[in-house]
């Protein structure tokens, strides 16, 4: 079909027929998303973006690729929606299986914190525990996430793979990280970090204390020796884009961060970026589950923060000697176990710097969360 110059069509890509449930329901996703979405028969659901430019959509290109190698957990795309102009064609939506039943990790690691937070109400006085009765604590009522953490770690390193074995056109297949590529990375954050200090918001000030510990951070990554590979990654993978359903665990949109320029979104990284982004989830899990306990000032967040951290650490640890378990020998990431760990605290700060631009501008009572996140990473990355 065709209107004011641009020609529409509705592409078939790879895979066998459709059918549909007779009679076919049709109704809105209702959950928060950043493009539109509607359901037809509990089997499919149409995704239509919100924001278009010319050429492929990252969701729908690497999506297209995964299940072409066969990687499953994903919602497989069916048909591409695309329109025709002036020579240029645009990404307007894709039509993919309806994940039935599903349940985001967010809401999953909310639960599990409020579980722990519901059992220790009654002794919230105030006082501070110590770690370890933090971490027995966790293990022994809070728990219930850790085995999660570790299937997600798992589902980590199993995308990964499946991302650096893409081939065929340069922009989807896997190469050597290079320097450039770290240069690029440091003066990404850099630049994003000095924008966000452009910003008058007084709450700012202990991110302005900490410039030059991000900055000095940043100097230790430039300084690296390449290692691991550059590949195509997910670009803004945190809990809330894992969906769990009676089949397992399933990664959703991989359009990458919605503020970022395409081709920034486009562009290959290493993939502990997308493990940077979850290890942030988790701690911004524990921080909301503790907003949603209890007021920063009152004498109940003061015991119930600790055992949150505890969480989010257990959590973190979990998440990641699962990921390592399966990728430390496949060259994807840097051998050196002092360099990955300096690659991710930068990337962790990176991702924490996204958050404060997205505080900023949406949830202002929120921006202490990755600030204070912040001044943990800068102390924990302290040679």
């Amino acid at each position: 079909a065709g209107g004011g110059g641009a020609t529409f069509r509705l592409r078939a890509l790879d895979g066998g027929p459709l059918g549909l449930d007779d009679p076919v329901s049709i109704h809105p996703l209702s959950a928060q998303q950043s493009n539109s979405s509607i359901v037809f028969g509990e089997q499919f659901l149409l995704k239509v973006f919100r924001r278009v430019w010319s050429g492929v959509n990252p969701d729908l290109e690497l999506l297209q690729a995964l299940a072409r190698i066969g990687f499953e957990a994903i919602a497989k795309p069916w048909f591409a929606l695309e329109a025709t102009m002036a020579g240029e064609t645009y990404s307007l939506g894709m039509l993919q299986t309806f994940l039935r039943n599903g349940t985001d990790g967010f809401t999953m690691a909310l639960t599990s914190l409020r579980d722990l937070q519901g059992d220790l109400l009654p002794e919230a006085d105030g006082e501070v525990p110590t770690p370890d009765r933090c971490e027995a604590a966790v293990l022994e009522q809070g728990g219930s996430f850790l085995s999660a953490a570790g299937q997600i770690g798992r589902l980590t390193a199993e995308m990964h793979l499946a991302l650096s074995q893409l081939s065929g056109e340069p922009d989807l297949s896997a190469r050597a990280l290079t320097a450039d590529d770290i240069a690029r990375t440091v003066e990404r954050i850099r630049g994003h970090l000095d924008v966000i200090l452009l910003h008058p918001d007084p709450a700012l000030e202990s991110l302005r204390v900490h410039r030059e510990g991000i900055r000095t951070l940043l100097l230790r990554m430039g300084g690296l020796r390449p290692s691991g590979m550059a590949m195509r990654v997910h670009g803004d993978y945190h809990l809330g884009q894992l969906l769990r359903t009676d089949a397992g665990w399933h990664v959703l949109d991989f359009e990458g961060r919605p503020a970022e320029p395409i081709d920034v979104r486009r562009a290959h990284a290493t993939p502990l970026r997308d493990v940077a982004g979850m290890l942030r989830s988790f701690d911004y899990a524990a921080a909301v589950a503790l907003r949603q306990q209890a007021h920063p000032d009152e004498a109940t967040a003061g015991t119930l923060a600790p055992y949150g951290r505890a969480w989010a650490r257990l959590m973190r640890k979990g998440f990641l000697d699962s990921y390592l378990e399966v990728v430390e020998e496949t060259g994807m990431v840097p051998s050196d176990p002092n360099d990955r760990r300096l690659l991710l605290s930068a990337l962790e700060v990176g991702q924490a710097l996204y958050e404060v631009e997205y505080e900023l501008r949406s949830r202002p009572e929120w921006l202490s969360i990755p600030l204070e996140g912040i001044a943990r990473l800068l102390q924990e990355a302290t040679p």
